[in-house]
């Protein structure tokens, strides 16, 4: 493991906080312009988020590609920031509460198996360019 530096601690704070502010924006927006919140906004920025990480570490990958010195600002700040997990949570949780039975399990596959598959997609899509 690398050694903890205040540089990638500066990284990991700019770049989660910038990834949180996005993150929280896109649902507010999508909240404005369908008259109320939606937990398939957290679906779909997971799913960008996925899709990002996996291109960011393809790009990482290539001799050429963008140097690994930006992982703790995108990687592990900007796409840690964006993308939440607990939220996912809360929202399956509100989905079983409510008796929603099969949205919940739809919501739970949608966003399990889109997010590998982006997250795969990205790295080989960051890796050819």
């Amino acid at each position: 493991m690398e050694a903890l530096s205040l540089k990638a601690l500066l990284y990991i704070f700019i770049g989660g906080g910038s990834g949180s502010l996005l993150r929280y924006l896109i649902g507010w927006g999508t909240a404005q312009l369908l008259g109320r919140p939606t937990p398939w906004a957290t679906w779909g920025i997971n799913l960008l988020g996925s899709l990002l990480i996996g291109l960011l570490l393809g790009l990482m990958m290539r001799p050429t590609g963008l140097s690994s010195d930006y992982r703790p600002l995108l990687i592990i700040g900007f796409c840690g920031g964006f993308t939440t997990f607990s939220t996912l949570s809360a929202d399956l949780v509100n989905y079983l509460r409510s008796g929603e039975l099969l949205t919940a399990l739809a919501y739970l596959s949608l966003s399990l198996i889109g997010g590998v598959l982006l997250a795969y997609l990205g790295l080989r899509w960051g890796r050819t360019l």
